[in-house]
């Protein structure tokens, strides 16, 4: 039982009673499973949810979650929803503003900081200049360009194969220093380039 503070009552903790999961282990196992797989191995476990709405889907990644972390402090986890009518690549935006902590509508100044903070902390001084173009790209910022981006600053489809790829090489480089997690929730209303 958790305790948590309800506006109103003077500040004073009240008791939140949720029901345990019940009849869901094979899941959990499932899920663990693929945890103590890629932490053994190094390489990505996928793990994909399926269900009708109402079937206790999230509830399943709830408690999926709390036991990562109750068991891997080392862990990092991630989540991020697909939203009906969002913007094509808003999960990913979502799931990348969750990792560089970044709250929805900041000002892009701070953002900027931010990230180019935390892919300095990951890539070192490792083609800096380059993730953040590219990784700016699903957040809707731009940073002072490179000679390299420049060569593609023509052609948007190549813009997007590199944006891709550049989003894939850092969660990598990221995942080296402690594990990551990254949820990714409701993606039946993602498009196909967020997919």
């Amino acid at each position: 039982m958790s305790t948590t503070t309800v506006p109103g009552t003077g500040g004073s903790p009240i008791p939140v009673l949720r029901a345990p999961l019940i009849g869901r282990t094979q899941e959990l196992d499932a899920i663990d499973g693929a945890l103590a797989r890629a932490l053994s191995s190094g390489q990505p476990e996928v793990v994909t949810v399926l269900g009708g709405a109402g079937v206790g889907k999230t509830r399943l990644v709830d408690e999926a979650v709390s036991r990562i972390k109750a068991r891997e402090r080392r862990v990092r986890i991630f989540r991020a929803a697909a939203r009906e009518g969002g913007p094509s690549l808003g999960v990913i935006q979502r799931l990348l503003r969750a990792r560089f902590s970044l709250p929805e509508g900041s000002e892009p100044d701070m953002a900027w900081d931010l990230v180019r903070s935390a892919v300095t902390e990951v890539l070192g001084d490792r083609r800096v200049a380059e993730f953040l173009h590219f990784l700016g790209v699903f957040l809707d910022l731009t940073f002072p360009e490179s000679p390299f981006v420049k060569a593609f600053e023509d052609d948007p489809e190549q813009v997007a194969r590199m944006s891709r790829a550049v989003l894939r090489r850092f969660f990598e480089v990221d995942a080296q220093s402690s594990p990551l997690v990254l949820v990714l929730e409701d993606l039946h209303h993602a498009t196909d380039d967020g997919l």
